[in-house]
């Protein structure tokens, strides 16, 4: 993979297609293949044959038709779902209605896409394939991880159906973890209808408001703690078994003497506060959590141990204990040893009847982590929201460094982007502390780092001790632990930390979350942006036709006019002040200038009434002047519109043939998605319409220094190779001249290129037309001989 290339889901993906129309099957396995390179595509005309196949671990997605004789597309995605629940599966059928795409979506399709004509309906077919595939893995990313924990896990959608259970959580509830998927959970477990846990998971799903329970489960024996995060359509449930910690404490509650009596309330460590707030006795434990000594305890007054802000919220707790509560349980901030806070789980009981407590007897218990990973995650989404609307890369950069930094406590962290133009990964964004601890961040380029190392193969690393590892950039870096992490083809995140082993695979797995979406909020970013560039250039470009050119959508709204069409008509309003109103009003008035208005009125309203093609129908213009109109249905996003060509066909023997294929560059550039086909059909026109010789479309790079060529045709091999123009301080001079019309924005139209000083030696055409194409590029016809182009 070259870093120019998007990296694709794997090395190649392999499709099995099936249609029962052979020719429609091979067209397709053609098509494919052509415009994706990365995949493979087996065919059958035989649905069953599918099912034959599978479950297949080489077979990565499912292409079928829909109205099939044998074996309907339907029919074959439920014996799929069966044999292959994860496995891609995209309905490309002909047939195309409401109900056959909701049963589809019902039956679990991972994409619903109908056939059109032409060559583009396979482009979308690839990517819809490569983003069918991406998902999967990413899925299956997702999985592996929460398979490997320790704890339990399984999620719910909002019909309390189990969508997954890891490997733990299947142990621990004593099912088999794919006879779970699927089922309602008060179903499989009618006893926990109506306990706390019940009521716990439908507050937290009605409250979108995290909540953790402890119950015992009566059916398997085992006291359980349970955390339930709510998310848009269900719950995220982690729990683990806390059976050996209650049966701890049922044998420290037999415990006769004061000590025992202590423990027996303690999940961490315990104290003892008399009934003005004075510690009297604390347990060992509170060193493994705390960091400090008992004995620096005793005696202090509860305030000095808990955070200022909490400290109205422990008087609160104290006081419903005192008030002879049987149990009262908050969260407050306890201060450690070093010098942080650390979160703790406290339960107080009022035991100053008691004849061996004496006093308040509190439980404390760490929840520092899953403080953190709460606050993480629902700092996260926020930040998922944040990327989403992002305008730039530069704002991507910014919003994930600071991500980075604030929410997960990552605060050495840099984003490097990709430069093409200087093939190397060039620095961004840097965080705070970054900046301050290295002055010159590097730049990396191929094969000399960790970094591009990641860049180039996709997968992120994360390092114990970067100083072991072979391969890093800087053999004296003062960074211990470090994380890289792929953005795509876009560039890669680095985080690092000045201590060995900071980071665990909690943390990696919270900056790969963040990575991946700031990784599409970039692939969005250069979509609109490349989408853009296409229709800039392309509406650029149809105001270079000859012909009068108006294309409708199917509601009769304007989306396209050129100037040329106004022209015609003499129509004073320019053309975008008749972008998006009524196609009527327009053609309106175009009738009242024809000399048989009503005639041609009724032959329009029997051609939008039909959308029959109509070729070459002659209007008559009062002004003398004779008209064609060629009409023909238009393929639109999401419908299908009206292409009008009206042509002035006064010398029309000479230009007939040429007006023809100029309609035919037309229709192709009303619906162009990149700017690489609209340049291709540009080139196209240029040399086969207008008979030039040498054809070139020139877009600037992206370091802002050299035009380069897109599309390019000299069928005469005038130039050894597809000129590149430079604009660097040894420019030569036809660099020097192509570049000052590019900059000036004005067409230059060279008749003799002999007659410009420093052309006649370094350019073999002598006759040229320059036409800038605002700050994208220039499109350049030239010839051979003089005035390639002249009134034409």
């Amino acid at each position: 993979m070259t870093p120019r290339e998007r990296p694709q889901p794997t090395d190649h993906v392999s499709v099995l297609a099936v249609d029962d129309d052979p020719d429609f099957v091979g067209l397709l396995v053609d098509q494919l293949e052509h415009h994706a390179g990365w995949l493979t595509v087996e065919s059958t005309t035989d649905p069953k044959a599918v099912i034959d196949r599978l479950p297949d671990p080489t077979i990565d997605c499912v292409v079928s038709d829909y109205d099939m004789p044998s074996y309907d597309g339907l029919s074959l995605l439920h014996r799929v779902r069966e044999l292959d629940p994860d496995l891609p599966f995209i309905l490309f059928t002909g047939k195309g209605s409401e109900e056959v795409a909701g049963e589809a979506i019902s039956a679990g399709v991972t994409d619903y896409l109908q056939k059109q004509t032409g060559s583009e309906q396979y482009v979308i077919l690839a990517n819809r394939i490569r983003n069918a595939v991406e998902h999967r893995q990413a899925e299956r990313q997702l999985t592996d991880h929460l398979d490997r924990m320790n704890d339990g896990f399984y999620a719910l959608d909002s019909d309390w159906r189990f969508t997954y259970v890891n490997p733990k959580a299947a142990e621990l509830l004593e099912h088999d973890r794919q006879f779970l998927r699927g089922e309602v959970i008060w179903e499989v477990f009618p006893d926990v209808v109506g306990t706390e846990l019940a009521v716990t998971f439908r507050e937290a799903m009605g409250t979108q408001v995290s909540q953790t329970v402890e119950y015992y489960a009566d059916r398997i024996d085992r006291h359980l703690e349970a955390t339930a995060h709510p998310f848009a359509s269900g719950l995220s449930v982690y729990f683990s078994d806390i059976s050996g910690r209650k049966h701890r404490e049922r044998e420290l509650e037999e415990t006769k003497d004061w000590f025992g009596e202590i423990l027996r309330h303690s999940s961490d460590f315990v104290l003892v506060i008399d009934h003005g707030g004075q510690v009297q006795y604390v347990s060992p434990a509170v060193t493994r959590v705390l960091g400090v000594e008992p004995a620096d305890l005793e005696g202090k007054h509860a305030d000095q141990l808990v955070h200022p802000d909490d400290r109205s919220n422990a008087w609160s707790l104290i006081g419903r204990v005192m008030d002879d509560e049987s149990e009262v349980t908050e969260e407050l901030r306890g201060h450690s040893s070093g010098g942080d806070w650390r979160w703790l789980e406290v339960r107080a009981s009022n035991q100053l009847e008691d004849p061996v407590i004496g006093g308040i007897l509190v439980d404390a218990r760490d929840v520092t982590a899953r403080k953190r990973r709460e606050e993480a995650m629902r700092e996260l989404h926020a930040a998922a929201e944040a990327l989403f609307r992002a305008e730039d890369r530069d704002r991507v950069a910014s919003l994930l460094v600071d991500v980075l930094a604030e929410t997960l406590d990552m605060a050495i962290n840099g984003v490097w982007f990709y430069d093409n133009v200087a093939e190397e990964l060039r620095l961004a964004a840097w965080s705070d502390v970054g900046e301050e601890l290295f002055d010159e961040p590097a730049s990396f380029a191929p094969g000399e780092s960790l970094s591009w190392e990641v860049f180039e193969t996709g997968v992120p690393c994360r390092f114990e001790d970067v100083s072991m590892a072979p391969g890093r950039y800087n053999p004296d870096t003062s960074i211990r632990s470090e994380i890289i992490i792929p953005l795509g083809d876009h560039g890669i995140v680095m985080i690092g930390a000045l201590e060995v082993g900071v980071f665990d695979e909690f943390d990696g797995f919270l900056a790969e979350t963040v990575a991946s979406h700031a990784a599409t909020a970039l692939d969005r970013i250069a979509q609109r942006a490349a989408l853009a560039r296409a229709n800039s250039v392309r509406s650029k470009l149809l105001e270079t036709l000859p012909v009068g050119t108006l294309a409708a959508d199917g509601e009769g709204s304007i989306v396209a006019i050129n100037h040329r069409m106004c022209e015609l008509f003499d129509i004073d309003d320019p053309p975008r002040a008749w972008e998006s109103r009524n196609l009527g009003e327009l053609l309106t008035v175009a009738v009242a200038q024809c000399r048989e208005p009503h005639t041609f009125r009724e032959r329009l309203s029997t051609i939008s009434e039909s959308g029959d093609q109509v070729d070459d129908l002659d209007i008559s213009l009062l002004d003398g002047r004779e008209l064609t109109l060629n009409y023909g249905t238009l393929a639109l996003p999401g419908s299908q519109g009206d292409l009008w060509v009206f042509t002035d066909t006064t010398e029309r023997r000479r230009y007939q043939r040429q007006l023809e294929r100029l309609q035919e560059h037309t229709n192709a550039l009303m619906h162009t998605q990149s700017e690489e086909e609209t340049a291709a059909l540009a080139v196209e026109a240029a040399t086969e319409d207008l008979g030039a010789d040498v054809a070139g479309f020139h877009m600037l790079g992206e370091g802002g220094d050299v035009l380069e060529p897109v599309a390019f045709s000299d069928p005469n091999d005038l130039f050894d190779s597809p000129p590149v123009y430079d604009r660097t301080e040894a420019r030569a001079p036809v660099d020097q001249f192509v570049w000052d019309v590019f900059t000036s924005g004005d067409t230059r139209y060279v008749p003799e290129t002999a007659q410009i000083s420093g052309l006649r030696e370094e350019t073999p055409v002598k006759s040229a037309v320059l036409y800038p194409l605002e700050q994208y590029g220039l499109f350049i016809v030239s010839d051979r001989g003089r005035g390639p182009v002249s009134d034409e």
